[in-house]
């Protein structure tokens, strides 16, 4: 049976995942016109992979700069860019109102609603 602290678990790691490449898109559309500014990628395999590197003390976030921010040498497409960041934002929100209506049932069921 899966216990609701590895369902708390999944679903801040999804966050944090849907986060970091939201970042890293808003990062890449700020710098498109910056002189010397590479393109940074965020792939999902990066991101588990730092996290399973991780000695357990540190957070995701805390990961991006030496493990999940990748430098390409490709020219910066807003319109790419644009999209990942809705997509990720979107991806986000979706995680978040599960999240919240899980919880709603969790409330109903042990403590009633009134």
């Amino acid at each position: 049976m899966t216990s609701i602290y590895s369902i708390i678990d999944s679903a801040q790691y999804g966050l944090s995942v849907e986060s970091v490449k939201a970042y890293v898109a808003t990062q890449n559309i700020a710098n498109a016109n910056s002189h010397g500014y590479v393109a940074k990628s965020a792939h999902f395999d990066s991101l588990v992979k730092a996290d399973l590197g991780s000695s357990g003390t540190s957070t995701l976030d805390d990961e991006i700069s030496e493990h999940v921010v990748d430098a390409t040498a490709k020219k910066i497409s807003l319109d790419s860019e644009v999209v990942a960041a809705s997509d990720a934002g979107l991806r986000y929100q979706v995680i978040a109102d599960v999240i919240q209506k899980k919880f709603g049932l969790l409330e109903l069921v042990y403590g009633g609603k009134k």
